[in-house]
């Protein structure tokens, strides 16, 4: 059984809180560009669509040896280029062409 010792010791008051929070793990650094199956998991499409996309010149993907990458940025414009939903009759707002 795992015991996280800083909160057990917090929790007698031989530790502060903030002393527990130095041993806290670090969060990692915020993404600037996703893989592929992460792009997809963000955008909630999946690869077949994420790759027509890439082909079609909506989403961005650059290359780093043999890993493919998508940029943020190339995720947050597409996204922004959608139709809006026109959640009310259950249609898109813009026709689909």
């Amino acid at each position: 059984m795992f015991v996280d010792t800083a909160f057990f010791l917090a929790s007698l008051g031989r530790v502060s809180f903030q002393e527990k929070s130095m041993n806290a793990p670090q969060s990692s650094p915020t993404p600037i560009a996703y893989s592929p199956k992460d792009a997809c998991a963000a955008l909630g499409i999946g690869l077949t669509s994420l790759y027509l996309e890439i082909a079609r010149g909506r989403i961005e993907a650059r290359k780093a040896g043999n890993r493919t990458l998508i940029p943020v940025e190339s995720l947050l414009d597409y996204l922004a280029a959608l139709p809006l939903a026109d959640i009310r009759s259950g249609q898109n707002a813009v026709a689909n062409t």
